[in-house]
């Protein structure tokens, strides 16, 4: 097997390490963890061609566009191409299939990166002439209906899409279950810039659908800054919900909403815990988790509100059934991390749920010993997330 240079993803470069080392000891795959690597890749791959596939959305259908698209896709093509033989090679072990599946995945990588920057270059350019996100959209669809470039029929779909988007966060919106104040505050922020935007939005669609092309221009800029607006509460309420982590491999900074980064594929680290105000700081100045923090001080007051507690209950318990089906299903968490972790959460779902039948009906006597059970769950999950920390490596 030739040697190949580096192909600019670190989850790749680590596959191809990895298969050099298979090609004198083909037996060796589930040693050195190649089907992990394998399935690393894959995950990768979806990733990019989806990143790909929205980007094709934001510029102009150009005839280089379309060739680009034509390009991008024959090469996405030889990298599924690439990782089924491999795929093939970790069932069956053939040495013919990992050199075929390498030779596929790196050429695919290398030519994806070259399509990808010059898609990259032109949607910079798109988006200097519009602007980002969803009120560049905006902009050039309303600025191309205004200027009759665009027939409003060919812009409805898209403008009817948002409108219900918008309605059904909205809905979502009105039922959530705010964890602190700073996240009501924001929801309420959230909830004013989606009621004005449906507001403009609705409008635009009744003047496209009757033909007062007038009325789409003059409430073209009332749009686009709704949109401005509705996109900076939201990214405002998603660095309250989930803070930044930085990948330790190449270093992008982006939302911990999935398991490994969105650039290189490496793995992730677990998203630093949110601080709240003066009671998210225990000793030594250790941050501390957020529902933990306000339950700790809400069963701190004499007396207890015990309606608020339970509400807070309720919420927390549901987030931690969702944390443990999420490390249910990923099949890259070491096992010791795994018992760690969903020893930690048990407990912590059994006090919540004694702490729950208390509020109901218990004494001050039986609170004060919740509250103490609280405390002894917090220091075990605290536990379980530093070995989790000690164990985040690129590709790990």
């Amino acid at each position: 097997m030739s040697r190949f240079g580096p192909s600019g993803s670190p989850g790749v470069d680590a596959l191809l390490q990895v298969a050099e080392q298979l090609r004198s000891e083909p037996e060796a795959r589930s040693v050195l963890r190649f089907p992990e690597h394998v399935q690393t890749l894959q995950t990768f791959r979806r990733s990019l061609e989806s990143e790909v596939r929205q980007s094709l959305k934001l510029v102009p259908r150009s005839e280089r566009v379309r060739a680009l698209e034509e390009e991008l896709n024959q090469e996405f093509e030889r990298f599924r191409g690439g990782g089924r033989r491999l795929d093939l090679f970790c069932s069956e072990g053939r040495p013919e299939d990992l050199e075929v599946g390498c030779q596929r995945v790196h050429a695919a990588v290398s030519r994806l990166a070259t399509l990808a920057g010059e898609l990259r270059s032109l949607e910079s350019g798109w988006k200097e002439q519009h602007g980002e996100g969803l009120a560049g959209e905006l902009r050039f669809l309303l600025a191309s209906v205004a200027a009759g470039s665009l027939v409003p029929q060919a812009a409805l779909p898209a403008l009817q899409s948002c409108l219900e988007g918008c309605r059904a966060l909205q809905a979502q919106v009105a039922v959530a279950r705010p964890e602190s104040d700073d996240v009501a505050a924001q929801l309420q922020r959230c909830e004013a810039s989606l009621t004005a935007f449906v507001r403009t939005l609705d409008g635009i669609v009744v003047s496209l659908r009757a033909g007062r092309l007038w009325e789409v221009e003059t409430a073209l800029d009332d749009a686009v800054a709704g949109a401005r607006e509705l996109e900076a509460t939201q990214r405002a309420l998603t660095a309250l919900l989930q803070p930044p982590v930085s990948c330790p491999a190449c270093g992008l900074s982006q939302v911990p909403d999935r398991a490994v980064c969105r650039s290189c594929s490496a793995r992730l680290p677990l998203a630093a815990p949110v601080a709240l105000a003066d009671q998210t700081v225990v000793e030594e100045g250790k941050p501390r988790f957020v529902a933990f923090a306000e339950l700790d001080a809400l069963l701190g007051q004499n007396p207890v509100p015990r309606q608020k507690c339970m509400s807070l209950v309720s919420s927390f318990a549901g987030r931690l059934a969702a944390g443990r089906a999420q490390m249910d299903a990923d099949e890259k968490l070491d096992p010791g991390l795994r018992r760690a972790m969903l020893a930690a959460v048990d407990e912590t779902a059994a006090m919540l749920a004694r702490l729950g039948e208390d509020l109901k009906l218990g004494s001050a006597a039986d609170l004060a010993e919740r509250h103490t059970e609280l405390l002894r769950c917090e220091q075990a999950m605290a536990e379980a997330r530093e070995l989790a920390l000690l164990q985040s490596s690129p590709n790990s």
